[in-house]
């Protein structure tokens, strides 16, 4: 334990003496002389000539492609299949009044006859109805004219009573009182001839109304295509026994779809319905700078939607029927608002920001020596990987496009030798770097 300690103090003194003295050697030591900096002459830069040209602007948008037209094929009947359309497969298409399922019809024929029978039957009584009263319609007018008669004569007894007795005018006003009473018999018959025509006319009314539900039911019976389209789901199997509600699949437009998507509000002012717009398949570089698809914009919603950080729904309808795409395809919608005349866009890595702003390098020439002059940049819009640039750049500048870390305004350049002799791109951004 004590030999340990020994150890540890020694060291320590060690330390104690030793550094000192190791700092005095090194910084004791004579420095070597700075070499004055190397003049590396001018900066080789990279240009682009600013070339103007009139630019459509894009709102590009992403979204689903959904049906506007989409309905589910079901039964509305309880009954066993008995035809399927022959072509149903996944994503076959069919025309609009197509035959797709058919119940067995055995079933709802025998009803419509049940029913064209029971009308039958109605017309039936209603002419036995009409016979019977055109018959107390006669029998009335008959017991009225002889209610008559046998008034006037018992008028004409009791105005002779002296002659005729008044035992022959009791007679007379007996037989008064019989045919009037055969008069009101008579009445009472031919209001229950009408009121049995009556019946019988609901019963052929309930009877053709039978039938028409007989005959819808068969018509039911058959679902068809109400529009042109693509069928989707497995065929329904002949023989199997359905009851109503239950579905066999599904028909869709397809060429109908709309491209539901969202627009930044900040973007919206410039899309307007009727405009012209290209649809592609998100993710696919091939098809989108190949075939994009034709399409309009054909609804803005009126409100915005705050849940989705303050976008508008729009739709998009393919404009190119020939050429449909299937539902549910997430796409990336192109809308081409307006076109700007003379514009400049410059990209992003061709540009710096300093202190807040976006600082641009335009080659200033004066013979044979060339400089860098600084340019402080304003911009409209962003526009792709760049930005639409409304003040600082003028048609015919020599855009540097790199290095910019190691310019300064004023600095020596060394642009290319053929710089002014092959423009840039059309806006400044697209073309080639020399």
């Amino acid at each position: 334990m004590r030999r340990t300690f020994q150890s540890l103090v020694a060291i320590v003194v060690i330390l104690g003496i030793g550094l000192p003295v190791w700092y005095w050697i090194v910084a004791g030591a004579p420095q070597p002389p700075a070499a004055p900096p190397a003049d590396l002459g001018p900066v080789p830069v990279q240009v682009q000539r600013v070339a103007p040209s009139d630019l459509a602007l894009e709102v590009a948008v992403y979204g689903t492609l959904l049906p506007r037209r989409r309905v589910t094929l079901a039964s509305e009947l309880a009954g066993r299949i008995g035809r399927v359309h022959p072509g149903w497969v996944q994503g076959a298409e069919v025309q609009a009044g197509d035959e797709l399922v058919a119940l067995d019809p055995g079933p709802f024929e025998l009803a419509v006859q049940q029913a064209v029978a029971a009308l039958s039957e109605a017309e039936s009584w209603i002419r036995s109805a009409e016979l019977q009263r055109a018959a107390a319609e006669t029998a009335l007018e008959n017991a009225r004219e002889r209610r008559d008669v046998a008034l006037r004569e018992h008028e004409r007894l009791a105005s002779i009573v002296d002659i005729a007795g008044e035992s022959t005018v009791d007679k007379a006003w007996d037989a008064y009182l019989s045919a009037r009473t055969a008069a009101d018999q008579a009445e009472a018959a031919l209001v229950a001839a009408e009121e049995s025509e009556v019946g019988a006319r609901a019963r052929r009314a309930k009877a053709e109304a039978a039938r028409a539900v007989a005959e819808d039911q068969l018509v039911r019976s058959r679902v068809t295509a109400p529009f042109s389209g693509k069928l989707v789901g497995r065929a329904p199997v002949a023989g199997a026994y359905v009851t109503p509600g239950v579905t066999f699949g599904e028909l869709v437009d397809v060429a109908t779809l709309v491209l539901s998507a969202s627009v930044p509000e900040d973007e919206l002012i410039d899309v307007r319905v009727g405009q012209r717009a290209e649809v592609v398949p998100a993710g696919r570089a091939e098809v989108t700078r190949a075939e994009p698809l034709a399409a309009v914009v054909t609804a803005v919603s009126p409100q915005v939607n705050a849940l989705r950080s303050g976008t508008v729904e729009i739709e998009l309808a393919n404009d190119d029927p020939e050429r449909p795409l299937a539902a549910g395809l997430f796409c990336e919608g192109r809308i081409r608002t307006v076109t700007v005349p003379g514009a400049v866009v410059i990209a992003r890595r061709h540009f710096q920001w300093r202190e807040g702003v976006p600082v641009a390098f335009v080659v200033n020439r004066s013979g044979d020596v060339a400089t860098v002059e600084r340019r402080a940049l304003s911009f409209d819009r962003p526009y792709g990987e760049g930005f639409l640039v409304a003040a600082g750049l003028s048609a015919g500048d020599e855009l540097v496009t790199r290095p910019l870390d190691r310019l300064r305004d004023g600095a020596a350049c060394a642009p290319p030798d053929d710089a002014h002799s092959a423009p840039a791109g059309p806006a400044g951004t697209n073309g080639r770097e020399r």
